[in-house]
């Protein structure tokens, strides 16, 4: 299509009056389709599928578009942006949590931000609680950032919410190796092990426990 052709989408745009937010839409989609794909235009694209979110905040097509323009610039903060945007407008829980995982990966992998994948997988769990893959991604996270009171929390708030005994075991034996290696709360791991022993006598964490110095200095 000639650049003729593309004014006159913009000419309709800018001098009707009459459109309604569909009708508009569709032209600025198409405006920007041209502008991307017949022009390589990738900046001046997205500035038309901004608009249609502009009037439209939730427009699959839109998102659509800009996810595909924003991967093919490598903008990858910008992509970032937009999945954030996508999970809050999206009223499906799943499909938000879709959304939640895939800015997880992208700020983890890509953008190298520990921090923010946290924040993002802590975001799936407000919709999902009992979402294990990111449980799990949250616990690996929050120890390769140092996060180490945080993930004492979150181990904990994983106790309070499973109603899975052998999890529940699995969460207290992380929570107590926690609270020995990194937190220097000795007496509250050894507590630990020993709630963990009263369930499962059979359980490993036998070789866990040693006494406290209270219990030394008592005995």
């Amino acid at each position: 299509m000639c650049i003729r052709d593309r004014g006159i989408y913009e000419s309709v745009l800018e001098e009707s009056y009459s459109l309604g937010d569909e009708d508009r839409a569709t032209l600025l989609m198409e405006l920007g389709a041209i502008r991307e794909e017949r022009m390589a235009d990738l900046g001046g694209a997205r500035a038309v599928f901004e608009r249609v979110l502009e009037s439209e905040p939730a427009h699959e097509g839109a998102f659509d578009a800009l996810e595909r323009v924003h991967t093919r610039a490598s903008a990858w903060q910008d992509l970032s942006d937009l999945y954030t945007r996508r999970a809050e407008v999206e009223l499906d829980p799943e499909r938000a949590v879709g959304w939640l995982d895939s800015l997880a990966t992208l700020r983890e992998e890509v953008l190298e931000d520990l921090d923010g994948a946290i924040d993002a997988h802590s975001r799936v769990l407000d919709l999902a609680p009992d979402e294990r893959t990111s449980q799990r991604a949250l616990q690996r996270l929050m120890a390769q950032a140092g996060r180490f009171e945080d993930l004492g929390d979150l181990y904990q708030r994983l106790i309070d919410q499973s109603f899975d005994a052998d999890y529940q075991t699995e969460l207290r034996f992380r929570l107590a190796q926690l609270q020995e290696a990194e937190l220097d709360r000795i007496d509250d791991a050894i507590e630990l092990y020993r709630v963990i022993l009263l369930d499962n006598p059979a359980h490993p964490c036998l070789l866990y426990t040693s006494p406290s110095p209270r219990d030394v200095e008592e005995s």
